[in-house]
């Protein structure tokens, strides 16, 4: 079936007088001492290489690292970071760019103040006007040695499997293609070419295919761009991907009698290959999912894939690698080809080995180079990227058509591309880590007089190994500092989490941790969030909005467009280029946030104001509790030098009447105010009258800042304080709760205490000695009983 989501992104790159600006450097980073070292400067990591990185520096942090003993190279002095760019793999410099700077398969340039101030990046260049990467030494995780050695163990042998790619289906394909022309980000064909490609693979039986929209301004202005994704879930490891993507546009040529670019081998060849692998892996049992990526703008500077790798990134995908497909059917090649890499080499190396031993195809490593992969290697994910050895003579002409493809060559990389896919897929096995799964549930409420306990399981995942002892519950109490406490054994995988009794109308935060060996601590949930309770007696959740349907909200304020900051519902129309949410905070699609225009990214709140008012709550005059999410910015990542970071605050208020307002929380201006998802709670006492309104505030007073704001998961809990009775008082023993004490309850005490999967209705009934936890010796009393 084929799905329609939307994620947008939005060229921002220079709307403003400056930006970070500094010393660009290359920094070469061998090991992670060098990375730590590098950290230790205060420079700025802009870009990711095969042996180091990109750095921007002022004057302090640059004498620091001339201490640092690193080894450094002035690549371009007095640089500021929205006029830097790299040269898309293979592009001509045009006279418009003032410099730049050939590292080897990098080239830096300097885009004029004309090109940058437009609302564009100069094309076929990828802007680095938003670009921050952490400075980290990535090491493989596996190596070709590892994965080559299980190959014996897979369900198809790749000889076999790669016998089935078709060198009439790639032609088929690509005379399909051809009839898409021209194909620029954009224009009509390439639209038409986007429907016919989620049209194709949704007819291979695919599982899933999506057409993913995003906004961006090209040369032509803002134009919607178009990445078509196909999904091949996986049977073992299902939450674990491997990408193979190709850029589906073609580069725009000046037309000469009306004729102009085809994009029969940039990059028809390699989404033709992606089209053939889709058809081929459809019918076929993988481990992992498989993703094919057809991504669109990579001409105008990546786009496409850049934003699936920041949504990627901002959702926590376990991305096991990205392999790009570019250019890899020119006519003059026969049996060569070139693959790069970035820091880790294991996939690539795999590569090299499986192409040489399958195929007779022989593969040259070369460093990362810039195509869509290095989008994903910005974000920190393991790339290879995959391109004709001899370069093609028509490469950015009219004559970039299918008589100048070689099928032959093409079948042979697409053969080699596939058999890389599904050995990674079957061997590249994810890391060892923990399982947390809680039989019971979570308490969402614990009681005012009597601890609250609850079941954990931790189980190893891909080899994973607990250290014993170290399993443990962390709480905060109304934001006080985090308590540790162990954890339980009552089996060898299972254990007992208690929380404490706490005053009613407390609000814990929570979450449970343990240590891996080879990973460290591993959580059950993000650690900034947790999960929440309530002390109460009983509760009611009398509002509740995820932000899926309009419920009555309204916006007020001098910010009275998207474009000037307003609040707006809907899907994140964002890629963080200024530090704004690329997706909602609990998975439902859709939140508030300020500014959320289609295909302008500088809507941030500038000046002005914005209000989210709720629409009336009834109380009843009981105690209630407000809890939401919200992700708030006033400290964008760039343009530091031009807007005041840090002054602007965040208000929450809460209103009986609709006329009188009371702020009852702020966010800022220091304190969460650089960006990502946090959850607040705070108290609306019993007096407050049965119709109550919420409203959060975002603002930019005094000196000019750089405002983002969102809100998400709003609810409100009323309480009373009245402990109810237990929910089997006088019912010691009786553990399965059918009214009576006999041999049952002993074998679910049993079947409990041995991990064998029983749920206890109730945890008083089984605590038959009353010391207030359920182990061995509630059994020992039971049987005396």
């Amino acid at each position: 079936m084929t799905h329609l989501r939307t994620y947008l992104v939005l060229a921002l790159f220079c709307l403003l007088d400056t930006a970070w600006a500094g010393d660009l450097y290359k920094v070469i980073v061998m090991n992670k001492q060098d990375a730590a070292r590098l950290r230790s400067t205060g420079v700025e990591g802009v870009v990711r290489l095969s042996d180091g990185f990109l750095v921007l520096a002022d004057s302090t942090s640059a004498l620091r690292l001339s201490l640092s003993g690193l080894q450094t190279q002035l690549v371009m002095p007095a640089a500021s970071q929205e006029e830097l760019g790299l040269l898309i793999d293979h592009a001509r410099p045009t006279s418009a760019l003032a410099a730049t700077e050939i590292l080897g398969e990098i080239t830096v340039v300097r885009m004029p103040e004309s090109t940058t101030r437009s609302g564009y990046a100069e094309p076929a260049v990828f802007p680095l006007a938003d670009e921050r990467v952490s400075i980290e030494y990535l090491e493989s995780r596996y190596s070709a040695q590892d994965m080559l050695a299980r190959l014996g163990g897979l369900s198809i042998p790749l000889e076999e499997l790669i016998s089935r790619v078709s060198r009439d289906s790639l032609e088929a394909y690509e005379q399909m293609l051809a009839t898409f022309y021209p194909r620029f980000t954009g224009t009509a064909t390439e639209n038409q070419a986007r429907d016919w490609l989620a049209a194709k693979l949704a007819s291979f039986g695919i599982d899933s295919v999506s057409v993913d929209s995003f906004g961006a301004v090209f040369r032509t202005g803002p134009l919607p761009g178009f990445n078509v994704v196909g999904y091949k879930f996986g049977h073992t490891f299902p939450n674990h991907y491997v990408i193979v993507g190709a850029h589906r546009d073609a580069g725009f040529v000046v037309p000469i009698n009306g004729q102009t670019a085809g994009g029969a081998d940039d990059n028809g060849s390699g989404t033709v290959a992606v089209l053939e692998m889709a058809r081929i892996l459809s019918g076929v049992e993988t481990d992992m999912t498989i993703v094919f990526a057809l991504f669109d703008a990579e001409e105008e500077g990546l786009f496409g894939a850049k934003c699936y790798a920041r949504g990627a990134r901002a959702r926590g995908d376990s991305v096991v690698c990205m392999l790009n497909l570019d250019m890899i059917g020119d006519i003059n090649n026969f049996s060569a080809a070139r693959i790069h890499r970035g820091q880790q080499t294991g996939f690539s190396d795999l590569f090299v080995a499986l192409a040489d031993s399958l195929l007779g195809l022989y593969c040259l490593e070369e460093d990362v180079a810039v195509a869509d992969h290095l989008a994903f290697y910005q974000a920190g994910y393991e790339i290879a990227y995959l391109e004709e050895y001899n370069f093609s003579s028509v490469y950015h002409t009219i004559y970039d058509d299918t008589t100048h493809l070689s099928y032959d060559y093409l079948t042979l990389m697409t053969r080699a591309s596939l058999a890389a896919v599904y050995a990674i897929n079957a061997t590249a096995w994810p890391s060892p880590t923990l399982a947390f799964q809680f039989p019971g549930g979570v308490p969402s409420k614990t009681s005012p007089s009597r601890t609250t306990s609850f079941e954990v399981s931790i189980n190893p995942v891909s080899g994973g190994v607990r250290t014993p002892g170290s399993e443990t519950l962390r709480y905060s109490i109304d934001g006080s500092p985090s308590i540790s406490v162990p954890l339980t054994p009552i089996s060898p995988q299972s254990f007992r989490a208690t929380l404490p009794v706490t005053p009613c109308g407390s609000c814990l935060r929570y979450y449970v941790t343990a240590v891996e060996a080879t990973r460290g601590m591993v959580s059950d949930v993000d650690t900034a969030i947790g999960h929440f309770a309530l002390s109460a007696g009983s509760t009611e959740i009398v509002f509740s909005d995820d932000f899926e349907t309009d419920k009555g909200w309204s916006v007020t304020g001098s910010a009275t467009t998207g474009h000037e900051g307003m609040w707006q519902r809907g899907f994140s129309a964002a890629c963080g280029f200024v530090n704004d949410p690329l997706l909602d905070f609990d998975n439902s699609g859709q939140s508030y946030y300020t500014g959320n225009s289609f295909y302008y990214d500088w809507s941030s709140l500038i000046g002005r104001y914005t209000e989210l008012t709720s629409p009336a709550i009834g109380l009843t005059g009981r105690d209630a509790v407000v809890t939401y999410a919200a992700w708030y910015s006033n400290h964008p990542e760039r343009y530091q030098s031009y807007y005041v970071v840090h002054e602007d605050t965040f208000d929450v208020q809460v209103s009986v009447d609709g006329n009188e307002w009371t702020r009852r929380q702020t966010i800022g201006p220091v304190l969460h105010a650089d960006g990502g998802w946090y959850t607040y709670a705070f108290r609306i006492p019993a007096a407050t009258p049965g119709s109550t309104r919420l409203r959060f505030v975002a603002q930019d007073e005094g000196s000019q800042s750089l405002i983002e704001a969102a809100i998400d998961a709003v609810e409100v809990i009323a309480y009373d304080c009245a402990d109810q009775p237990s929910c089997c008082s006088d019912a010691t023993g009786n553990v399965n709760m059918t009214g009576v004490v006999d041999l049952s309850d002993l074998s679910a005490l049993v079947s409990y205490l041995s991990g064998g999967g029983y749920v206890l209705p109730c945890v008083d009934a089984a605590n038959v000695n009353g010391l207030g936890i359920v182990d061995l010796a509630d059994l020992s009393a039971l049987v005396s009983y």
